[in-house]
């Protein structure tokens, strides 16, 4: 899914995927710079006096939602039943569900007794995609492609690599200012050097 805001979940756990025959599409993933705690783990404040480096998350990219599609065995089959059953399935039709590995994606924060906007985080002020998300998974499920197409257009918008911009950034700003300065001193003197050569 494009064209939607970063997803806020609370306490994430990664996804594990088996190998079978159900097709198995993630739909989000933590960031390269993430890693997998194991529990249990204690949580300590003292974590924010600790400055992250690269080097902290050698790992990345772990699954936290994923649609699976196909045919799904019933946990049922081959046990024996109390009763005889004459309508029972050992498999489903074609099927798709969507695993997620944080209930709190569709938690709404309260405030004053009263929900906000799902997504929304009344501390920071920011809105998280949540909602976007859940709607899209849900047209997608019903087979409302088309709004899904036409909601996740994507427009290239040229971004800056904030850690290019942090270890280069002297050089740009060099650059920038020698660089313009330049410019505006060159044009300044071909411009003379026109003037002077017409009135001539």
């Amino acid at each position: 899914m494009t064209n939607i805001n970063a997803v806020k979940f609370e306490f994430a756990n990664s996804i594990d995927t088996l190998k079978n025959d159900i097709k198995k599409t993630v739909l989000l993933q933590s960031s390269e710079s993430s890693r997998a705690e194991g529990t249990p783990r204690e949580i300590s404040l003292d974590v924010i006096n600790i400055r992250p480096t690269p080097d902290m998350y050698p790992e990345g990219n772990y699954p936290l939602a994923v649609l699976l599609e196909g045919e799904f065995t019933s946990v049922y089959k081959d046990r024996i039943t109390p009763i005889e059953l004459n309508t029972h399935a050992d498999k489903s039709i074609f099927t798709m569900q969507i695993v997620i590995a944080d209930g709190d994606i569709a938690k709404n924060e309260i405030q004053r007794g009263k929900p906000l906007g799902l997504g929304f985080d009344r501390f920071t002020g920011d809105t998280y995609g949540n909602k976007v998300f859940l709607i899209n998974a849900l047209n997608y499920m019903l087979g409302d492609e088309e709004l899904l197409e036409l909601r996740n257009r994507i427009i290239n918008i040229a971004t800056l690599d904030d850690a290019k911009v942090e270890t280069g950034s002297g050089l740009y700003q060099f650059l920038n200012i020698v660089g313009t300065t330049g410019i505006i001193i060159l044009l300044g003197w071909a411009f003379s050097w026109y003037r002077k050569r017409r009135l001539r």
